[in-house]
């Protein structure tokens, strides 16, 4: 009996020993061959930070800390992944036979960073090493062969605790990140299994995906798939049936979700959608290895209280896009709902054909008092393509243009500085225009309105606004807004480079017809602008741009400074209320425009009860800089804002530099301050006086048109 015990302790010795080596032999392929084939694969560079460590036991497993995935040099941050901890659980007994089971891969705080820069680079496209000379000299080195290799099998659970995920889009502006508190991937003889959980509080929404064979199914093997998620804001499921998911991708599911409320998907798409509660969706879906078809689907979202839509249809294939649906929507107060503009009472109804272009055979409106009915079609690519005839019985602004803005901000130089430090691209971009298209475009567009009501009531009667485009030129005759204003535009793109018109006048305007909805009570404004220019691109065109633009603003009175942009500058001179009554008597602007350089003698002057204004300078559209002075005469006795009412506007159009001007606030001071130290206050009060702007509107006009 002593003997055998002796042999079985040594037997178990002995395999301790395999398992131990064999656990080893995989320590050593973790830190070598597995980070050698991921860097010949992505053509990055793996790194661990701590040593890899053995634990050996009846669970035995091994432990690596800091591994990290490096960026391309391009990218801002250096990694696109971090793993902080990995442990891979194996199973004893089949080490003892020179086995690897992994029963378990356990991920800790993990972080995956994915961005695209502005040239259009994405960090995830990797560049495979060219590794096969190396390989090569790496079989004829005389290594000798381990007698007998390692076997690894399938890893049965692998588990993620803190996961986070980051992504930044430079070039489309569009930045997102997510947590993923837990996800766990279990595979079994049967299937697959994941389950996820956002977030460590109880309530938090849980994902669950699984996929296992049908054994009810006759002739080729299928599957049966079943993906849910509950929480508080989104529910739903999708189940059904596929062939094999790992090659013969093929199969048919029933869908339905629900949604508290459509999220903002802005940093996602770049747009935000409305913010509709109650919404639910159900569809089926037919999926192919390559194509996915829809049958049917309904989208019910919304609250008969404030807006409700209903759409419903089918899609006949996703890629390309190929569907048909029926919309119809239903507002008693749309402004309840973000996203939406502030309309009164409006039912829309529309019939929807997509399919290489987007056609509505009906489309009927009612805003308010308000009616629109007709078709559309609208189609991109190489057959551009658009067409409209819509009709109105009556048309009023107010209707559409919604409520009157109110805000309860006070402009300071603050907020200005503030908004300056965000720093954008150029205003206008050089990229081509997709001028080559349009040479085959066709364009037809017949807007015609019976009655058209202003803003303010004022009944404009009958309008119409047509323009058209073949072989490639747009031509836009005037549109005539009850003689109050006139547009016109032409574009030739059958040229090289394109030519564009552009034609603007107004004859004593009333404001309010298109403003009083903006808190503007009255004035007028007349004037012209005139513009051409020419290039295949925004910057070449703006850089070409001869002409003028003039503005003459009468008697203006508005509850607020909400419309107007003198604030961002009069505020860094003077601080007040933006919500304070306005009161202009008079604003013109006179510029000239010659191969994109906008220049200003003091051809820009406003009069109002805050302050006179007067501009000079130039902005040069072909790079954009700006170099303008502006001085201002506020109604006030208070002798600071006489003395600061001088500032330098430098930097380009979209980061322009506010600072005052120093020599010329020095030369007030030392003025104002030696009258009032030789000849008392009212030498000082005269001097303030003198040093105020006269005639600014005089001057202005003055000035050639």
């Amino acid at each position: 009996m002593k003997k055998v015990l002796s042999a079985l302790f040594v037997f178990a010795v002995l395999c301790a020993v395999v398992a131990f080596y064999t656990l080893r032999d995989f320590k050593q392929n973790v830190t070598s061959v597995v980070i050698a084939r991921i860097s010949e694969k992505t053509g990055r560079t793996v790194t661990i930070n701590d040593d890899v460590k053995i634990h050996f036991s009846l669970s035995p497993y091994v432990q690596i800390r800091g591994i990290k995935l490096s960026n391309p040099t391009w990218a801002e941050k250096p990694y696109i992944a971090q793993i902080d901890e990995l442990k891979v659980q194996v199973g004893l007994f089949p080490l003892m036979q020179r086995k690897v089971v992994v029963k378990k891969a356990e991920l800790t705080k993990v972080q995956i960073r994915l961005e695209i820069n502005e040239n259009g680079q994405k960090n995830w496209q990797f560049l495979e090493k060219d590794l096969a000379g190396s390989s090569k000299n790496s079989n004829t080195t005389g290594q000798k062969k381990p007698e007998k290799e390692i076997k690894y099998t399938a890893i049965e659970n692998v588990s993620f605790k803190d996961i986070q995920f980051f992504f930044n889009d430079l070039k489309k502006g569009r930045e997102f990140n997510t947590r993923i508190y837990e996800l766990n991937l279990n595979r079994n003889k049967n299937g697959i299994e994941a389950a996820a959980r956002l977030s460590n509080k109880k309530d938090a929404d849980k994902i669950t995906f699984k996929i296992e064979s049908d054994a009810n199914a006759q002739g080729k093997e299928k599957y049966k798939f079943l993906a849910k998620i509950d929480g508080a804001k989104v529910s739903g499921k999708a189940e059904g049936t596929m062939q094999n998911p790992f090659s013969d991708i093929r199969g048919q599911s029933a869908v339905t979700l629900r949604l508290a409320q459509i999220p903002n998907l802005n940093k996602i798409l770049g747009y935000t959608l409305p913010t509709f509660e109650n919404t639910s969706v159900s569809a089926n879906v037919v999926f192919g290895t390559n194509e996915i078809s829809i049958p049917n689907f309904e989208i019910i979202a919304g609250t008969d209280d404030t807006a409700s839509v209903e759409i419903n249809g089918e899609a006949m294939s996703l890629s390309p896009l190929s569907l048909t649906l029926h919309a119809k929507i239903d507002a008693s107060n749309m402004g309840a709902v973000q996203g939406l503009p502030a309309w009164p009472k409006t039912q829309i109804e529309t019939t929807v054909e997509y399919k290489q272009g987007l056609l509505s055979d009906s489309l009927k409106m009612k805003v308010g008092e308000s009616d629109l009915s007709g078709t559309f079609s609208f189609r991109t690519g190489k057959d551009f393509l658009v067409r409209t005839n819509l009709r109105s019985n009556q048309l009023r602004l107010a209707d559409i243009l919604g409520k009157p803005y109110h805000s309860a901000s006070v402009f300071s130089f603050r907020s200005a500085a503030s908004a300056q430090n965000k720093k954008k691209e150029r205003m206008f971009s050089s990229d081509f225009l997709p001028f080559d298209d349009l040479k085959t475009a066709n364009i037809d567009i017949d807007v015609s309105v019976d009655r058209l009501i202003g803003a303010n009531g004022a009944d404009l009667g009958k309008t119409n606004l047509k323009a058209t485009m073949h072989d490639g030129v747009f031509s836009m005759p005037v549109f005539n807004l009850a003689n109050y204003a006139l547009f016109k535009a032409q574009l030739d793109a059958s040229k090289q480079p394109a030519d564009i018109n552009v034609g603007l006048k107004f004859n004593k305007m009333p404001l309010p017809v298109l403003f009083a909805q903006n808190n503007i009570k009255r004035g007028t404004v007349d004037g012209k602008i005139q513009l051409s220019g020419q290039g295949n691109s925004e910057a070449a065109i703006a850089s070409s741009l001869n002409g003028n633009v003039f503005i003459d603003l009468r008697d203006v009175y508005a509850e607020s400074f909400v419309m107007l942009s003198l604030p961002e500058i009069l505020s860094f001179l003077m601080p007040f209320d933006i919500n304070q009554p306005l009161s202009l008597s008079c604003a013109v602007i006179n510029l000239p425009v010659k191969n994109g350089l906008i220049s200003s003698q003091r051809h820009v002057g406003a009069e109002s009860n805050i302050a006179d204004l007067q501009v000079s300078g130039k902005v040069n559209l072909f790079d954009e800089a700006i170099e303008l002075k502006v001085e201002t005469s506020p109604h006030s006795e208070k002798v600071l804002q006489t003395v600061f009412n001088s500032a330098n506007i430098t930097g380009t159009l979209m980061n322009p530099v506010v600072n005052a001007d120093k020599d010329k606030v020095f030369d007030r001071a030392l003025m104002i301050g030696s009258a009032f130290l030789f000849g008392g206050k009212s030498a000082m009060q005269e001097t303030m006086q003198q040093e105020k702007l006269k005639n600014v509107c005089a001057t202005a006009l003055a000035k050639e048109k």
